[in-house]
């Protein structure tokens, strides 16, 4: 009956839904958040998160109150936490019961529509989490709308992740597998991912544990989707990733995202980051520019855990921001959070929307610019210009990257002759606009002071956007 009254509702009143297309998401830059864990109304006045093993209130009306703090860096997408009512004291939201249903914990089905109205008023985009993998743990006879044993995949548990069987069906962390050659679970879930999206007019989704469903299940699901997705598939294999895609649109880029920590925490050398990109630009061609990009995320210690270090996380930062690919951001990485192993690396955000913080302004600073390129950079392919062991320089369009491991006690000097720009044009570098290059004939000059990445515009784009930049300034830490 659930069901029943859920169709009749669905196709009465279903808006409207934009769909949006691997194409269009080109030029959005996403903000991750932890739905629990960003904002509750007036959450900017309370004391942070004691218990990060529990619920820290975070809901849809929080979010809505931030939307300028997010907005203000740049954003124009927001990731949140899959929706379904889950198995209580989940507060990440992995585990539905209920698949129809919106967590009470995040709000109501109103509060969702309005958090996606005033999103959209702002031209900020919403990509929500969704699993198609297993259900939560407990009664699975109550559950909606997966309700008998015959819907799951008997109990195992996977002890060679290299065996693909075990992968796709045995139960993860102890959650029940969900059987999709069972010709109803089937049907439901591409069911349930066309009513969810026609229902609250979703932009763009993230799909969790790709590689533990298999690949013929995934093309039924994309074309019931019809958005714009982007799969986790947790591997540095480019093989195994690139067998998902299609029917993904995307994946999120692990392979970049480990090489980028090795290289910037752990001192190898900048040769490996050009490595990777020409290895999988030779395996991905255009996707590149519609991978997921991350800095951070809610599964992977925070950068500063590793190496507590401004100047490499800055880096770090710029490098995700400005590669190929549509790049992810996770929250509290503008406040210089630490967080180590779950929980600690899912810490509340409130009280700390501090938009003084100084990396705040360097990704507020990276996505304006980025936004004044638009097409000419998102559509453009990067092209390197200089690698060694320290250094790292490549362009996109009409924009010169600058990025080193060297560290806030490192200064070196490089001169690029491989470069696109006409002899006596004068670079600006975003981050300090006293600091200014001349193309010369014999190329260009380029100086590292302290580790800071640099990225470098024309003069001309420089006087006709400079108004609207991100004051420039030296913030408190």
């Amino acid at each position: 009956m659930k069901l029943l009254a859920t169709f009749a509702v669905f196709t009465l009143f279903a808006v409207a839904t934009c769909r949006r297309s691997a194409e269009e998401w080109k030029d959005r830059v996403i903000y991750q958040i932890l739905t629990d864990r960003f904002a509750a109304p007036g959450s900017a006045s309370w004391s942070s998160c004691g218990d990060l093993r529990g619920y820290c209130n975070g809901n849809f009306r929080g979010i809505i109150e931030q939307l300028d703090y997010i907005a203000g860096m740049g954003f124009n997408a927001i990731w949140i936490s899959p929706l379904p009512q889950h198995t209580e004291g989940d507060y990440h939201g992995y585990s539905a019961i209920d698949m129809y249903t919106i967590s009470w914990h995040w709000g109501t089905e109103k509060d969702f529509n309005d958090l996606v109205a005033a999103a959209h008023a702002r031209d900020i985009w919403i990509m929500v989490d969704v699993v198609a993998n297993h259900m939560g743990i407990g009664d699975v006879s109550t559950y909606i709308p997966f309700d008998k044993t015959e819907h799951y995949h008997e109990y195992c548990e996977i002890h060679d992740w290299n065996d693909a069987w075990q992968v796709e069906n045995c139960w993860l962390f102890g959650l029940p597998d969900l059987a999709q050659e069972n010709q109803y679970v089937d049907n439901e879930l591409c069911y349930w991912i066309d009513w969810l999206l026609k229902t609250y007019d979703i932009d763009g989704i993230r799909i969790d544990t790709v590689s533990h469903v298999p690949k013929w299940f995934w093309e039924k699901f994309k074309a019931a989707a019809n958005v714009y997705d982007v799969g986790e598939i947790y591997t540095s294999d480019l093989g195994k990733i690139q067998y998902y895609i299609p029917p993904m649109d995307a994946a999120l880029n692990y392979p970049f995202y480990w090489t980028m920590k090795d290289v910037l925490i752990w001192g190898k050398s900048m040769r490996d980051l050009a490595n990777k990109y020409n290895e999988m630009k030779a395996r991905f061609g255009a996707t590149m520019h519609v991978m997921g990009t991350f800095a951070d995320n809610h599964d992977q210690a925070r950068f500063l855990c590793d190496r507590n270090s401004w100047t490499l996380l800055k880096n770090y930062v710029m490098l995700v921001l400005t590669m190929e690919g549509i790049p992810i951001v996770y929250y509290g990485t503008e406040q210089g959070y630490t967080g180590c192993a779950d929980p600690n690396n899912r810490e509340s955000l409130y009280p700390n929307y501090n938009t003084d913080h100084h990396l705040y302004w360097f990704i507020a600073t990276t996505n304006y610019w980025r936004g004044v390129l638009g097409t000419s950079f998102t559509a453009a392919d990067q092209v390197e210009r200089w690698i060694d062991d320290d250094f790292y320089s490549f362009t996109r369009g009409d924009a010169m990257m600058c990025a080193t491991k060297i560290g806030e006690f490192g200064n070196l000097s490089r001169r690029v002759s491989y470069h696109n720009y006409p002899i006596g044009t004068v670079l600006v570098n975003i981050y300090n606009t006293n600091d200014r290059v001349t193309v010369q004939s014999y190329g260009i000059d380029i100086s590292i002071t302290g580790g800071e990445p640099k990225l470098y515009l024309p003069q001309s784009y420089i006087s006709a956007n400079a108004a609207n930049a991100p004051a420039q300034h030296v913030a408190s830490e």
